[in-house]
């Protein structure tokens, strides 16, 4: 399975087919490392788009959670006003994903 295949897998694991429903519309999936993924998607607030991060990260048992969203949590899901943030905060999390 390649990289991108892997990162599908994993939201598929833990999300099925359910649509995020705050940024509904996926414009990409990363697999940060072997059992950690991002999902970049975008959605409308209040007339402006927003960008989502979400995080998964499968766990030694098998399952696939989501990563929290607690702000002292490395690897968490985040909204952002501007693609080049939610860009960023997926390079930084593959950072930390590596050290996971």
């Amino acid at each position: 399975m390649n990289p991108e295949q892997k990162a599908a897998d994993l939201f598929f694991r833990r999300f099925a087919n359910h649509v995020n429903c705050v940024t509904p519309t996926v414009l990409a999936r990363t697999l940060l490392a072997p059992h950690v993924a991002a999902e970049l998607s975008c959605g409308q607030r209040s007339g402006r788009t927003i960008y989502g991060v979400t995080v998964v990260i499968e766990g030694q048992d098998g399952r696939v959670y989501s990563a929290g969203t607690s702000p002292d949590e490395p690897l968490r899901s985040d909204v952002f006003t501007t693609r080049d943030a939610a860009e960023a905060r997926i390079k930084q999390l593959g950072k930390l994903a590596r050290g996971h």
